[in-house]
């Protein structure tokens, strides 16, 4: 009864009018305080009745899952578990970081240092995009930071001099989404638009800046400038539209100041 009633099987189905899809309808730890237990003890009392839905469950078909590592996504975890890891002290997550990263640069980085999109069974594939290469640069970064470990930098300098080749744009000083010699496009677009994910544009930005101030490469300052510059446009018609780069001119006007 408890279990029915804190994942909504004692009310109407929730999903196509016949299925359920269990779903709390509160936190687990609000439901265990109204019921006056502990949450280990409340958790406990679900047990019985959790493996014995799993078992069930376990007799149909599992859905197909979607298996692939893209390499962008990755690049945001590493940094997650670095900053993670060395806020709160835990080794064991900078390590995961470590190990994540070690593998994106075995598999989906190529002989000539350029990165590929995904590895799926065995097999990498696709030439990566602006966000493959923003992202895990952030990532590495993070890493650097976490561990102090000079190949982590080296990583991340290499990988940025290889996007700000094939993906600058010249006239506006923004970066495209695709490469230089990317398989040929209608039309190759510019997204600089901050939305659920940061555009790869404000985060090569922050790269830029973490490389520029931190690691003193006064190299990228140039493009440095020209990047955020390109942003202006967007931010005057729409400053929710680039909240991340737009902290990272705030960051920028900071540390010349300093």
């Amino acid at each position: 009864k408890l279990f029915a009633q804190t994942y909504g099987f004692d009310a109407e189905p929730n999903f196509d009018g016949k299925f359920f899809a269990p779903q709390p309808r509160k936190s687990l730890t609000q439901v265990a305080t109204e019921s006056s237990q502990s949450f280990e003890s409340f958790a406990s009392s679900l047990s019985d009745a959790r493996i014995a839905l799993f078992e069930i469950r376990a007799k149909r078909i599992r859905p197909p899952t979607d298996a692939k590592v893209l390499t962008s996504w990755n690049g945001l975890m590493i940094a997650g578990l670095a900053d993670a890891g060395r806020i709160l002290q835990r080794p064991d997550y900078i390590q995961s970081a470590a190990n994540a990263a070690k593998f994106l640069l075995r598999e989906l980085k190529t002989e000539d240092g350029r990165l590929l999109r995904s590895y799926a069974m065995g097999e990498s594939k696709l030439p990566g995009y602006l966000d493959d290469y923003a992202f895990l640069v952030h990532g590495l970064l993070r890493l650097h930071r976490a561990t102090g470990e000079a190949h982590w930098l080296d990583e991340a300098i290499e990988l940025t001099k290889k996007e700000l080749q094939f993906f600058s744009d010249d006239a506006t000083g923004g970066l495209f989404y695709t490469a230089t010699d990317h398989p040929e496009l209608m039309v190759r677009f510019q997204d600089p638009v901050d939305g659920v994910l940061p555009s790869g544009n404000s985060v090569t930005a922050s790269n830029l800046l973490t490389l520029t101030y931190d690691a003193h490469m006064s190299e990228f300052q140039k493009p440095l400038r020209r990047l955020l510059l390109s942003s202006f446009t967007l931010i005057g018609k729409n400053p929710r539209a680039a909240s991340f780069m737009s902290s990272q001119i705030g960051n920028w006007l900071d540390r010349k100041i300093e």
